[in-house]
């Protein structure tokens, strides 16, 4: 399956070399969906990079990395019984990585796909769902399964989602030929590889949740 997404791919990228080193950093996501487990890193691997990783990709300063352990959660997000509160944790979410994502590059990703004979949302909409079923679907099967029910519905689906979209937006900016956004967006598919941007914590512009093993 994913053969035939890839040559969908190659048959209506603008800029082939472009395309190919974008494909490059699919391996990883690849093997997560093959192998239905997603390979989060320690907190203690998550450096200052993700930072910038994610100022890039937004669009908006990043001061502050707050990384959240999926094993080992803060207990400044317990609840009342002092155990870790998944609940607590969105909640004090601001403005997720989707959000960000969506408000920053939905408009251009859109507009790149207008083509000769071709409307953007023609191809827009069949890139998508050959998306999903190539490697989509599989890799948010993938997050349900690797990360802890105790985080929570909400934290969880935003996990499946961030990944989702972040590698949408990426390969979709990669077969439109728009080498600035695919630059931008090019650290924060790295960091996904290890770790997942959660949102902004509320109450504290340019301080963001990350999520590690």
């Amino acid at each position: 399956m994913l053969d035939k997404f890839l040559s969908y791919l190659r048959e209506n990228a603008i800029d082939q070399a472009l395309l190919g080193h974008a494909l490059d950093s699919l391996a990883v996501f690849d093997r997560a969906a093959a192998s239905r487990a997603i390979g989060l890193s320690p907190a203690s691997a998550i450096d200052r990079d993700a930072a910038a990783a994610i100022s890039a990709a937004v669009g908006r300063p990043v001061k502050k990395v707050i990384v959240v352990s999926a094993s080992a959660p803060d207990a400044v997000l317990a609840g009342e019984n002092g155990k870790f509160c998944g609940q607590k944790l969105w909640q004090s979410i601001e403005t997720t990585l989707w959000d960000r994502l969506h408000s920053c590059h939905k408009l251009s990703l859109w507009d790149g796909f207008a083509r000769p004979r071709r409307q953007p949302k023609e191809l827009g909409n069949e890139l998508w769902e050959r998306f999903d079923e190539a490697i989509g679907r599989d890799l948010k099967g993938a997050v349900s399964k690797s990360l802890p029910g105790t985080l929570g519905y909400d934290i969880v689906e935003t996990c499946r989602n961030h990944l989702w979209y972040g590698l949408f937006y990426y390969l979709g900016f990669a077969v439109n030929g728009n080498v600035e956004r695919v630059q931008r967006l090019s650290g924060l598919i790295e960091l996904m590889g290890s770790a997942i941007p959660l949102g902004e914590k509320r109450g504290e512009p340019g301080t963001w949740y990350v999520l590690a093993a």
